[in-house]
């Protein structure tokens, strides 16, 4: 029986992973946000950030820190891959 991944308990800041790439459909390859989204992260409220960080979660996007300290993406989310 598959069982979802437990949401981590303490997020980073931001999900960007320095992979700032957009396709045509207006998705970061690296974060999963929207360029809206990006553009307007330092502005959104916690409320607003918890509904974002909510739909990169169940996209697959897990925060993993690497040997910097900074998160990087173990999945690109909303890629079929």
């Amino acid at each position: 029986m598959n069982t979802p991944c437990a949401a981590p308990t303490k997020l980073p800041h931001s999900p960007c992973v320095n992979i700032c790439t957009a396709g045509p459909d207006g998705v970061c390859s690296g974060c999963g946000r929207t360029l809206q989204e990006i553009s307007d992260w330092l502005r959104m409220d916690d409320a607003r950030r918890r509904a974002v960080w909510q739909r990169l979660l169940a996209q697959g996007w897990q925060p993993v820190r690497g040997i910097s300290g900074r998160a990087r993406a173990t999945k690109q989310p909303g890629r079929n891959t």
